[in-house]
This record gives C-alpha cells, sequence and structure tokens, in this order.
C-alpha cells in the first residue's frame, strides 16, 4: 500500500508540473507556477537542508496568496513581509499545530479569492465556468486534509490514496483547460436561445 502511495504521490508531483504552461498568459499563471514548483523545491531542500515541512509549506501557501493579490508592488512588499513576521511568529512558537493552522487560514483565504472570482464570473457572463469549481474542490481538500491531521495527527493510508488520486485528476484536468477555455455551464435558457440566434 505505501508503495502504491509513493507512486502515486510521484505522479502527482510530476503531473502538477505542466500546468503552468497551460495557465500561461492567464492571470493565475504564478499560482500555478508557485504548485508546480514547490514539491520539487521541497524534496532538494528536504534531503540537502533539512527543511521543516510544516514551516516550508506555510511559506508556499502565503506565496500563493500573494500571487492571488492584485496590489502595487509596494503594497505586495509590505504584505508579504507581514507574512514573513507570522512565519517567525510560529516558527518562534515550536508548536507545529500552529503552523498548521495558519497554514488552514491562509488556504480558506484562497478559497475565499476563488469564490470571489466565481461569482464576479457568474455575474458578468451569466454562466459557470467549471476551472473555478474544480479550483474550489481542489483547495476544499487540501483543506479538509490538513484539518483531519491537525486533529487526528494522521490521515491514513487510505484517506491518503483517495486525496491523492482526486489531487492528480485534478492536475490532468488543469494541463487541458485553464480559466479562458474550460467548458462553461449555462444558467438560464435564455442564453441558449441567444447563442442559436432565436
Amino acid at each position: 500500500m505505501i508503495t502504491v502511495l509513493y507512486v502515486i504521490l510521484y505522479t502527482s508531483i510530476v503531473t502538477w508540473a505542466f500546468p503552468p504552461f497551460r495557465q500561461h498568459k492567464t492571470k493565475y499563471f504564478y499560482f500555478f507556477l508557485i504548485l508546480a514548483l514547490s514539491d520539487p523545491i521541497h524534496i532538494t531542500l528536504g534531503r540537502l537542508l533539512g527543511v521543516n515541512r510544516s514551516y516550508y509549506y506555510l511559506s508556499v501557501t502565503l506565496l500563493l496568496v500573494l500571487s492571488l493579490i492584485e496590489f502595487k508592488v509596494k503594497k505586495q512588499i509590505l504584505l508579504g513581509s507581514f507574512f514573513v513576521l507570522i512565519i517567525i511568529f510560529t516558527s518562534l512558537m515550536g508548536d507545529t499545530k500552529v503552523g498548521y493552522a495558519v497554514f488552514v487560514a491562509c488556504q480558506v483565504v484562497i478559497l475565499i479569492f476563488f469564490l470571489r472570482d466565481l461569482f464576479i464570473d457568474i455575474r458578468e457572463n451569466e454562466n459557470i465556468n467549471l476551472f473555478y469549481i474544480v479550483m474550489i474542490l481542489y483547495i476544499v481538500s487540501i483543506i479538509i486534509k490538513m484539518v483531519f491531521y491537525i486533529v487526528y495527527q494522521s490521515t491514513g493510508y487510505l484517506y491518503l490514496f483517495i486525496t491523492n488520486i482526486f489531487q492528480l485528476l485534478i492536475g490532468i484536468y488543469f494541463i487541458c483547460y485553464n480559466v479562458n477555455n474550460s467548458r462553461r455551464i449555462l444558467l438560464f435558457k435564455k442564453n441558449v436561445n441567444a447563442i442559436n440566434g432565436d
């Protein structure tokens, strides 16, 4: 079971290296680029320098939040400095659970960003972009997995197997689709009539 889990895990890491190519020239390019680089960098730093896993992924999550904020450079620097202070604070406390809790909080912020973009897109186009639905499901799966780990200190092999398969399939989806070419679900019948020229 462990061998199969590792095969799925590393397959997922390789799969997530490709979505940035599909997401190029979209507003989420840097978000996907950070996701693509996070695991390979962690594997390298973990083996060479023994970097703490929880604080590394907390740092990555903070970068993901920054990639979604449309601020001027100066404001991004200030916000980035604030996030760095959070990392230092949680590191000094020496409590891994605190780091994971901040990680979950940041993931919730990311979820709110994509929910906002989904509702704006629905309002402007009167349809649902499946890109946002898949992204929201992906983020929710990360939050659930981390909350489960914080509470029980373990996720279990079966749960890891299911979530990693799920995230692998989502990675494949983002290789094929981005926010601009993803399929859309029409909300109102009048949209269908408009498309047909009725």
